[in-house]
């Protein structure tokens, strides 16, 4: 599962990259979290993902000069986080 995962935050990051609106970055990190939380009981394992994304979006926003991107990048980390606090006001 785990080169599932990481082939699925791959893909995730690149959209979130590349996404032409927040409101399609707001809908792909939606749909991510959403399919992850359907096809994992854990919710560990979604905070883990969740945190393994900040983490490369952390590095990425180190080496690039692209204002579309920066953005991206800062929006993504908010949705992200919003989502993880949900999830842990979940496990309460």
């Amino acid at each position: 599962m785990k080169t599932s995962l990481d082939k699925f935050r791959a893909k995730l990051i690149i959209k979130m990259l590349y996404a032409g609106s927040f409101q399609e970055l707001k809908r792909f990190v939606d749909a991510a979290l959403n399919a992850l939380k359907k096809g994992t009981p854990d919710i560990s394992t979604v905070t883990t993902f969740i945190d393994k994304v900040l983490h490369q979006l952390e590095f990425i926003a180190s080496l690039t000069t692209n204002p579309v991107e920066l953005g991206n990048i800062t929006k993504a980390k908010s949705f992200l986080l919003s989502g993880k606090a949900e999830l842990s006001n979940m496990a309460m």
